[in-house]
């Protein structure tokens, strides 16, 4: 219940949470940038799919994604594959592709926030905030050809908490 998700900035920033007492564990993060669709530079359709693998969060902790903190970088699709990412190793890769900047940024929009708690029971979080027991078989949301793949450039900083447990 303690974990959650939440945007900021005109919708430019995406917020995930542990404001529980103990570490989350095997945490993934699908979210979707969309973007004003200005020319041939843009993505098409507008929408660029993130999957980015955390880890672990501690307790008491924050992560934020935005293009300031994390950089946001889009690529054209060649194949309908999520490319799944882990936070921990950043950058892009050589030979792979051109990734580029994630112009005209509109909004970032959650699609699950998945984890598994101290007890080892796995849990999803959808994009209206609605907290599920999970499969063991993660389904991300937003696969298929209207999204290009995305990808940080930049480690995501784990930030404490001013206030943390219930209440």
């Amino acid at each position: 219940m303690l974990v959650s998700h939440w945007n900021s900035d005109r919708e430019s920033s995406l917020h995930v949470m542990n404001r529980s007492l103990d570490p989350i564990n095997e945490v993934s993060v699908a979210f979707q940038a969309r973007t004003a669709q200005l020319n041939g530079q843009q993505p098409p359709r507008g929408l660029v799919l993130f999957v980015i693998k955390l880890g672990s969060l501690p307790p008491c902790s924050e992560v934020v994604f935005s293009e300031k903190t994390v950089g946001l970088r889009w690529k054209v699709a060649d194949v309908n594959k999520i490319d799944v990412q882990h936070g921990v190793r950043p950058g892009i890769p050589r030979g792979n592709g051109t990734w580029r900047p994630l112009n005209a940024l509109q909004r970032l929009e959650i699609l699950g926030l998945f984890f598994t708690d101290k007890d080892g029971a796995q849990w999803v979080r959808d994009e209206k905030s609605h907290l599920e027991a999970q499969s063991d078989i993660i389904s991300y949301p937003g696969e298929g050809p209207a999204n290009s793949p995305g990808r940080i450039v930049r480690a995501p900083q784990v930030k404490p908490l001013d206030s943390c447990g219930e209440g």
